[in-house]
């Protein structure tokens, strides 16, 4: 995307508004990484922690046990960094550079959970999953379909409770090896 005229995501003027960056615990050399871009390409296209542009949270870390990126929202830590492929949220950035109007199908699963009107979509993730995000991950988009939703890969993820902002929430499953481990409950209320 870079090609395409974009900057990363931690580089945007608006990105202290969605992530911390730890300072300290970035090699002297590489900051640069993390200077914000004013003339990068926003398209009018919110903050995506999911974009194939953003790095991963221990990318030029000095202690790589310790996050260089830390989400402001604590439900999209394990997001960054772990894009399999453009988000949604980058193809609208391109297609709005671009003035093009094609969409984008991902070749992977994707399910659709409505409540009916007036009611909300509780979920429970029972189990997490594997630890390994770029392998087998859900995305859970709980109603801001202009952009990625929250990645659950992991068992950081369970027993953890979620509401929908509306009455429809959007899943998208990247599975390898023919599996997905993540186990969820739902109910509307």
């Amino acid at each position: 995307m870079h090609a395409l005229g974009f900057e990363h995501q931690m580089s945007r003027i608006d990105r202290d508004k969605y992530l911390f960056i730890n300072w300290a615990n970035i090699k002297d050399d590489l900051e640069y990484n993390f200077y914000m871009v004013d003339d990068g390409q926003v398209m009018s296209v919110p903050y995506d922690y999911g974009s194939v542009m953003h790095y991963g949270a221990y990318h030029f870390a000095e202690n790589p046990k310790i996050p260089s990126m830390v989400a402001y929202n604590p439900l999209f830590q394990y997001t960054i960094g772990n894009s399999q492929q453009p988000s949604f949220s980058d193809i609208l950035a391109v297609n709005r550079l671009y003035n093009c109007t094609l969409t984008f199908e991902p070749k992977i699963c994707n399910w659709h959970i409505k409540a009916p009107a007036g009611k909300r979509v509780e979920l429970k993730i029972i189990k997490g999953g594997e630890c390994n995000c770029y392998f087998t991950s859900l995305e859970i988009n709980l109603g801001k379909f202009n952009s990625y939703g929250m990645t659950v890969c992991c068992y950081y993820f369970d027993n953890q409770v979620v509401l929908s902002e509306g009455n429809l929430v959007a899943l998208r499953g990247f599975i390898r090896f023919d599996r997905l481990a993540v186990t969820l409950q739902y109910r509307a209320i």
